[in-house]
C-alpha cells in the first residue's frame, strides 16, 4: 500500500515539475550579465550607467565589506553617480527573514537593480530577492 501511495505522490511531483518547466519558457526574466576577468569589478558601474540604472541594492557578506573588497566598486558607483544601498545581513544559509529584509531595502530605496558580490549565501539571497521582485511585478500587472 505504501508503495502505491509513493508512486502516486511521485507522479504528482513529476506532473508539477513538467508544468513548471513549460511555464518557465514564458516567464519574462530580466537579462543577467555575468562579468568576469581581471578588473571586472571596475566594469560594473559602467554597465549600470549604460543600462540607465541609477539605484542598486548591493548584496554582499559582512566579511567581503570588512576586507575592503567593495572599495573599488563603490568608487566606480560614486564616479558614475549611481546610488547604492548595501545589504549585508545575511545568514550563512539565507533565511526567509534575510530575503524579506533585502526586499524591503530594495523597495524602500526604490532600487532598479541588484548587484551581488561574494560567495554562495549573498548570491543565493540576491537571486531569491530578484525572483520575488519578478513574481510580484507580474502579479501586479494583472
Amino acid at each position: 500500500m505504501n508503495n502505491i501511495k509513493w508512486k502516486i505522490k511521485k507522479g504528482s511531483y513529476r506532473a508539477f515539475q513538467s508544468v513548471i518547466k513549460v511555464a518557465l519558457r514564458f516567464m519574462p526574466y530580466p537579462k543577467q550579465k555575468l562579468i568576469t576577468g581581471s578588473d571586472s569589478i571596475l566594469k560594473i558601474s559602467v554597465i549600470l550607467k549604460q543600462e540607465k540604472i541609477e539605484k542598486i541594492l548591493l548584496v554582499c557578506s559582512k566579511s567581503v565589506r570588512k576586507r575592503g573588497m567593495l572599495n573599488e566598486l563603490i568608487k566606480g558607483l560614486e564616479r558614475e553617480e549611481i546610488a547604492y544601498t548595501i545589504f549585508e545581513d545575511i545568514q550563512p544559509n539565507p533565511t526567509i527573514e534575510n530575503v524579506e529584509a533585502g526586499y524591503k531595502l530594495y523597495t524602500q530605496n526604490k532600487c532598479q537593480g541588484i548587484v551581488a558580490i561574494g560567495g554562495g549565501s549573498p548570491l543565493d539571497c540576491a537571486k531569491i530577492i530578484g525572483i520575488k521582485l519578478v513574481i510580484l511585478s507580474l502579479l501586479m500587472k494583472r
